[in-house]
């Protein structure tokens, strides 16, 4: 089965926003069971590092650079 692919911000780099996003692409996925064994092993890890390691064994992270043309105030 292939893994989901979550899109992220090239500046996104909270590890607890990473999880949540992660969880919430494994939901929409249909992949309710995944995202709980996913949370459970992250919450026994001893580190981010770890933790971006097993997030990444259940989805796959695709960074996205923004470019705006203009001002966003204009």
């Amino acid at each position: 089965m292939s893994k989901p692919v979550m899109i992220l911000r090239e500046n996104e780099r909270d590890i607890f926003s990473l999880i949540g996003r992660a969880s919430s692409t494994l939901k929409a996925a249909g992949l309710h069971e995944d995202s709980f064994e996913m949370r459970q092993r992250i919450s026994a890890a001893s580190n981010h590092e770890l933790a971006l390691s097993i997030v990444k064994q259940y989805v796959v992270i695709q960074y996205h650079k923004l470019f705006y043309s203009t001002p966003r105030n204009q």
